[in-house]
C-alpha cells in the first residue's frame, strides 16, 4: 500500500513482519480438527514457546512465536521477488519446537514431506487495523494493517468497507473510527520509527514473541 501512496503524500505506519510456516503432507487428518494454540512446548529457546497447528488438506500446517532473524528482515527493506529466497530460521525453530509437541498432539510424529511458506504480514503500533477513505483522494480506499488476524477479520472487515464505499443509510454494521488510517496524525515518517513502538507492542502483549 505505501509504494502506491507515498506519491500522494499519504504514509500508513505498518512494517512487514516475516512469518513461515511448515506444510505437511496429507495423514488423513480430519477436516473437523480445530486449530489448537500449544504452550509451554520449548521454553528453553530464545524464540518463545508456543505453537500453533491446524488441519490442511488431509495434513498439518503449523508455525510459531519467534523474534529471532529474519521477523524483522523487511522493516527497512525491500520485499524479494520471490519469498523462496528468504532464510528459514524461524520455520527451523517451529519444527524444533514441533519435537516438543509430539507428546500432546502425536499426529506430529508422522509428519513428512515439510514445505515452507512464507509471507509478510503488516503491524501497526496498537494493532488495529488501518481502513477507510484516503483524505484528499476521493473514491480511494485502503484495508491494510492486519496484524496477522487476515483471515479472523477478513469477512467482517469486508462487509464494513464495502458499506462505507458505499455510503448506506441508517446505522453501520460497525464503526470505521477505529481503524482510521489518519488516527496517529503525523508521529511516524518511517518504517525504523514504527517498529519501534510495534516490538513494545508486541513485548507488552506477548511477552515479547509474534504469531507467525
Amino acid at each position: 500500500s505505501n509504494p502506491l501512496l507515498e506519491p500522494h503524500g499519504v504514509y500508513l505506519p505498518m512494517v512487514p513482519h516475516m512469518a513461515s510456516r511448515l506444510i505437511a503432507r496429507p495423514m488423513g487428518i480430519p477436516a473437523a480438527m480445530p486449530a489448537l494454540f500449544l504452550t509451554g512446548i520449548a521454553s528453553d529457546g530464545q524464540a518463545g514457546n508456543v505453537l500453533w497447528v491446524r488441519q490442511h488438506e488431509g495434513g498439518l500446517v503449523f508455525g510459531g512465536m519467534y523474534s529471532i532473524f529474519p521477523r524483522d528482515m523487511f522493516v527497512q527493506s525491500q520485499l524479494p521477488d520471490q519469498f523462496s529466497d528468504i532464510p528459514i530460521d524461524g520455520a527451523l525453530e517451529a519444527q524444533r519446537r514441533a519435537e516438543f509437541a509430539t507428546r500432546m498432539l502425536p499426529a506430529f510424529a508422522r509428519r513428512s514431506g515439510l514445505r515452507v511458506s512464507h509471507g509478510a504480514p503488516l503491524y501497526t503500533p496498537d494493532r488495529r487495523l488501518l481502513a477507510g477513505s484516503v483524505e484528499g483522494i476521493d473514491g480511494l480506499f485502503v484495508a491494510t494493517g492486519d496484524n496477522e488476524f487476515g483471515m479472523t477479520h477478513g469477512p467482517g472487515l469486508g462487509r464494513a468497507l464495502a458499506e462505507h464505499m458505499t455510503r448506506q443509510s441508517g446505522a453501520p454494521w460497525v464503526r470505521m473510527e477505529q481503524w482510521k488510517i489518519d488516527r496517529f496524525g503525523t508521529r511516524y515518517r518511517n518504517g525504523a520509527q514504527v517498529q519501534i513502538d510495534v516490538e513494545r507492542m508486541l513485548l507488552e502483549q506477548n511477552d515479547g514473541f509474534t504469531l507467525t
